[in-house]
């Protein structure tokens, strides 16, 4: 099955119907990316920092 994927993108690629394949191709990198950012960036540690401190604030506006 992944040999025939390559073959499939490999003929798609090689400019048989237009820029599709690469548009999906990136699309799919872009996914994995941020899938991944917050397991192994800065997102892991910046986030929750940054959800507890709006939160805090909004909690304190409401009273």
């Amino acid at each position: 099955m992944f040999f025939g994927l390559v073959m499939n993108f490999s003929f798609m690629l090689a400019g048989t119907v237009s820029h599709n394949p690469t548009d999906i191709l990136m699309g799919f990198i872009i996914l994995v990316a941020g899938a991944n950012a917050g397991k192994y960036g800065l997102d892991r540690y910046v986030l929750p920092f940054i959800n507890k401190t709006v939160f805090k604030k909004e909690a304190r506006l409401q009273e």
